[in-house]
């Protein structure tokens, strides 16, 4: 079972074990900043004014990084 807010977008999902993971959309963009598992390990995202993913941190501490050139073109991706 999927739950949005008021303007559309995800907010949970709870699958058929009754296990619910939330997602934390950005208020301006709607792109999503955060996602909790049910177990409450939690993933990070973090975008550039292009909307594009510039890192994200995963609940093991794990890094990715991206970096773009002018045109908005993945020139370097790097994971630590």
């Amino acid at each position: 079972q999927s739950q949005f807010d008021a303007v559309g977008r995800l907010k949970a999902q709870t699958d058929a074990a009754g296990r619910t993971t939330e997602y934390s959309p950005d208020v301006v963009t709607g792109l999503i900043t955060r996602i909790t598992t049910p177990d409450g390990r939690a993933s990070a995202f973090y975008y550039n004014h292009h909307s594009q993913l510039t890192s994200a941190t995963g609940p093991d501490g794990l890094e990715l990084r991206r970096e773009y050139d002018e045109s908005g073109r993945l020139i370097q991706e790097t994971a630590h």
